[in-house]
């Protein structure tokens, strides 16, 4: 079969929009590809500041602020709603972590202060138990600003019963069983 010239023109015009529209989607897919990519790489190296109650000794209440993500944050700012004040008139929301903020708080840093101890808190049922912490802050570089709102829940502690930890008293009686134990054996 004989190709006219017209007909070979057609063909190879066919090609060329084939290509066309082939390179068209490549380069599409690339700037797909290369977007995901970015935001993979944003969400892994951004900060990420969160704020939560943790017991250390069973009946001591604490909060800590800690940076879990894997960049630093800049310009740290906390609010608390309502206010989270102990059993004592401490109010948390106006020591200078939380009053004043960070101005830099480096990747898998904490910081922990005491709040108030199980008993005396939760003795008055008058006290709230749900507290919404509103954080912002920026990244590193300040380009992107982040701002989330933790809810602190205590009731979760309310009516746990903490084992109370072992103190010298109890070492001394141990201590005092071990050598009466140690001279039974030892003389019978």
């Amino acid at each position: 079969m004989q190709y006219t010239v017209g007909g070979v023109q057609i063909i190879s015009a066919l090609a060329t929009l084939a290509l066309v529209w082939l390179t068209y989607q490549h380069v599409n897919a690339t700037r797909e590809t290369v977007s995901e990519m970015k935001a993979a790489r944003e969400v892994q190296e951004r900060p990420y500041i969160i704020v939560d109650v943790e017991t250390p000794r069973g009946w001591i209440i604490a909060v800590k602020a800690e940076n879990v993500g894997n960049g630093a944050a800049k310009d740290v700012r906390f609010k608390f709603d309502p206010p989270m004040v102990s059993s004592q008139g401490y109010n948390l929301s106006e020591v200078g972590l939380f009053k004043q903020g960070l101005d830099f708080f480096p990747a898998g840093k904490q910081i922990s202060t005491f709040f108030d101890s199980a008993p005396a808190y939760f003795k008055d049922d008058t006290r709230p138990v749900v507290f919404d912490v509103a954080i912002s802050y920026a990244d590193a570089t300040e380009d992107r600003k982040y701002e989330s709102t933790i809810r602190l829940d205590l009731s979760a502690y309310k009516e746990l019963r903490f084992l109370g930890e072992k103190g010298m008293r109890e070492l001394v009686e141990e201590i005092g069983r071990l050598r009466d134990e140690i001279g039974r054996i030892a003389g019978g």
